[in-house]
């Protein structure tokens, strides 16, 4: 999907999540060999894969998929801004040279944070806080993801760098601890996060999402997703699991709010494991809905 970055989860890479839950450790800390060891240079080198995963447990958007913001007050179009039946898994943690890992933790944390008491979850590259920029969005948290209370207390941020590595602004957050998708759903030349939170429960891996904003450095929340994607399999290996396809229409373009359309599909677990093939995916109805 060349409209969006890449999303967190696959079946085999939740599988790996699920396993980190359940020893109640951090997944993927912060201070693995593949963040702290690369050769120094520019932004490019410290961040080759400008939409990266920060540990292993939580893969980055692609930055093939991040979408290209319109100029200013043109029609926006209709477009997909995550499909939970496509997503592909990338476990490689980012190419951040030390000294960059350490601004970045430092910038949200403070002059005395240690590099490695924190993880950078994933990142995305695009216009952020305003047009015609282009800035790389960071989301850390302290000590990484918790499994015994994924969605309570966290202790996040959202940092944003520009081009020349210059600071530009920073975010307290909380619930959400990846970044799964960027679009700029508006039409106003500046690009969303769509964030995204899992938890595990009795076999079960779930996730929700919430798109935000931080145009003109201010955090808003744009609107909340929930139970975008629901594998059981873990658990239960004869169940289905359940994924979300959202997509958006135009609202007007320059900054108009536009619509959003969540489909749901199911897909039985796969035998041997491993992740459903697309076409086994067949509509489902809303899980949220009673009926």
């Amino acid at each position: 999907m060349k409209n969006s970055s890449h999303a967190l989860c696959s079946l085999s890479l939740r599988v790996f999540v699920a396993a980190c839950l359940l020893c109640v450790t951090n997944c993927g800390g912060a201070g693995s060999s593949g963040e702290a060891n690369q050769p120094s240079g520019d932004h490019a080198a410290r961040n080759s894969a400008p939409a990266s995963s920060g540990n292993a447990a939580q893969p980055s958007p692609n930055p093939e998929r991040v979408e290209t913001p319109p100029a200013h007050g043109a029609q926006r179009g209709s477009g997909v801004l995550i499909d939970y039946r496509n997503e592909q898994p990338d476990n490689k943690p980012p190419l951040i040279e030390a000294r960059f890992r350490r601004r970045i933790v430092q910038a949200a944390y403070g002059a005395k944070a240690a590099p490695d008491d924190y993880s950078i979850n994933s990142s995305a590259s695009g216009s952020f806080t305003r047009q015609g920029v282009r800035e790389t969005v960071y989301l850390l948290q302290r000590g990484g993801p918790v499994a015994a209370d994924p969605n309570g207390a966290q202790d996040l941020w959202l940092v944003v760098f520009d081009a020349s590595d210059q600071l530009v602004a920073k975010f307290k957050t909380a619930d959400f601890n990846f970044i799964a998708a960027t679009s700029d759903t508006d039409g106003d030349g500046v690009h969303e996060l769509l964030l995204e939170g899992s938890f595990f429960n009795m076999g079960t891996l779930g996730s929700s999402a919430r798109l935000v904003e931080l145009k003109s450095k201010q955090l808003r929340a744009i609107k909340t997703f929930e139970g975008v994607y629901e594998n059981p399999c873990e658990g239960d290996p004869d169940s289905h699991l359940t994924a979300a396809a959202i997509n958006y229409g135009a609202g007007g373009g320059d900054g108009q709010p536009p619509t959003f359309k969540v489909s749901f599909y199911r897909a039985p677990c796969p035998a041997r494991g491993g992740k459903p093939s697309f076409d086994s995916f067949q509509p489902a109805p809303d899980p949220g809905v009673k009926r």
